[in-house]
């Protein structure tokens, strides 16, 4: 008998398939950072992603991060990653004051509302 829990390799539909962005702390322990690398494998797969490019930075509050950008198939910035070297599992850019965030940045809000504005109208969007 086959075991009905048994993982299945992942199948796409290109068209289906949306524009996303992951942030994620290096030093997660609640959600593994190896789970944000998964989602972008996956994502780049189905969107048959070009090429992409790295680059670094600190944020104002202090916090360095990794920033990858993939491009895909259409010419259009398709996924976006970010590592925050040092971070847990917070919300980046949040009110210090809150509970699960950490103000030292950068902004997520920020950064996403940036990225998806920045597709093109003819890119599949998530709203």
């Amino acid at each position: 008998m086959k075991n009905p829990f048994h993982a299945r390799a992942p199948t796409y539909d290109a068209a289906a398939i949306t524009a996303i962005i992951v942030f994620h702390g290096d030093r997660d322990h609640t959600v593994q950072h190896s789970n944000g690398v998964q989602i972008v494998v996956h994502a780049r797969q189905a969107h048959g992603t070009s090429a992409s490019s790295t680059q670094t930075g600190e944020a104002g509050g202090g916090r360095k991060y990794s920033r990858t950008v993939h491009t895909c198939g259409q010419g259009y910035a398709c996924i976006e990653s970010w590592t925050l070297h040092g971070a847990g599992h917070a919300w980046s850019g949040g009110d210090g004051s809150g509970t699960y965030t950490d103000a030292r940045g950068p902004d997520a809000s920020v950064e996403m509302v940036r990225f998806f504005f920045d597709l093109p109208a003819t890119a599949t969007r998530p709203y």
